[in-house]
């Protein structure tokens, strides 16, 4: 696990990159240790629906646990979801993100490690190592074919595709990350 100031100054750095694309009832899927949820809650006063797949909350917001699979809300309830560095522990990306679909009224937004070349996966790698304990090969799409996966399997009628430098800065963390921004 990261020390608890590298987690805060990336949990801050994350929130930076969102915030103007939040609004609303918003569910954060995949929240970890819900520090996110709670910097998105108390900045910006948005009713926030921490999920997991298992509860390591840091916080007082009660997080939801769920199978992976099926989200336990309603169609459309949330305006807003987040998935902020998940999908590359999904294994069947497409069935998640049209569950994420169904719960979401009008935006999602997904943040990834977007290793561009052989070099940055290496480190990437290496990063999982240290921060995962375990070397598990994580599926890492390539920025563009991510985009168009996105575009092809959710039809959003906007998509907005931002580059974003790293969240913050050692010898292990030089590749960057891809922010997407779906309009439904």
């Amino acid at each position: 696990m990261l020390p608890r100031k590298l987690i805060d100054i990336k949990t801050q750095k994350t929130f930076e990159v969102i915030k103007p694309y939040l609004k609303n009832r918003i569910i954060d899927i995949g929240a970890g240790n819900c520090l996110l949820a709670q910097t998105i809650t108390n900045e910006l006063k948005l009713d926030v629906q921490p999920i997991d797949i298992k509860n390591t909350n840091l916080t007082n917001l009660k997080v939801k646990i769920f199978d992976g699979q099926t989200i336990p809300f309603r169609n459309k309830f949330f305006d807003t979801s987040i998935m902020i560095f998940v999908l590359k522990y999904v294994e069947d990306k497409e069935n998640f993100l049209k569950e994420t679909r169904r719960v979401t009224k009008s935006r999602m937004i997904i943040l990834e490690d977007a290793p561009l070349n052989t070099f940055e996966v290496i480190f990437k790698r290496l990063w999982d190592l240290f921060e995962l304990k375990q070397l598990k090969f994580l599926v890492y799409k390539k920025p563009d074919e991510m985009k168009t996966f996105l575009t092809r399997k959710l039809h959003p009628k906007k998509i907005i595709f931002k580059r974003i430098k790293p969240l913050w800065s050692n010898f292990l963390n030089q590749y960057t990350y891809s922010l997407y921004v779906l309009d439904f």
